[in-house]
């Protein structure tokens, strides 16, 4: 987990990959809805965002947030057999706003809000924490929290896989 200190008076925004519940809470923030279809069919991670954005008055639209903050790559290529693609921890692989997108990562959408404030100052990357740690932490002071999760929260399976710069290979989880 990596957690920056925020030094406004103005509560951080949270990026997480969350691990599942332990526990279940009431409470709901009145955080304003954006519906992502049917501009944005793979871009929930930006429409949440822009949510949470708007939640602190933030004025950005979605359109605005994915092309000029979101760092995005679409690059496939085969070489010697090998197909290459970009890395979902960097950038939106894809587009948002077309269907045929993989998506991204929490650390493209912490980067992203960072170009927006322009400082990393309120953006805090929860990686790896539990959703009942997450609930009493922010969302019940009324924080809200991105968080990376599969339907019904279970686990994933190995889908789509290309090779990655660094030489690894980057599973795509097949029921996200």
């Amino acid at each position: 987990t990596t957690t920056k200190a925020t030094t406004t008076k103005r509560a951080p925004l949270t990026t997480t990959t969350a691990l599942p519940p332990t526990q279940s809470g009431d409470t709901i923030l009145s955080v304003p809805v954006i519906a992502q279809f049917p501009e944005f069919p793979t871009g929930c991670e930006s429409v949440s965002a822009v949510m949470a954005l708007r939640y602190y008055g933030e004025t950005i639209s979605v359109t605005e947030f994915v092309k000029t903050h979101l760092p995005k790559d679409n690059r496939f290529w085969w070489e010697s057999g090998v197909l290459r693609g970009p890395d979902p921890y960097k950038y939106f692989v894809g587009d948002p706003a077309t269907e045929n997108s993989y998506g991204c990562m929490a650390p493209v959408i912490e980067k992203a809000l960072v170009s927006f404030f322009g400082s990393d100052e309120r953006v805090i990357n929860t990686t790896g924490e539990s959703l009942s740690s997450l609930c009493s932490t922010y969302i019940d002071q009324g924080i809200p929290v991105l968080v990376w999760a599969t339907i019904g929260m279970v686990a994933t399976e190995k889908g789509t896989s290309w090779k990655l710069s660094d030489g690894s290979t980057f599973y795509w989880p097949k029921n996200e």
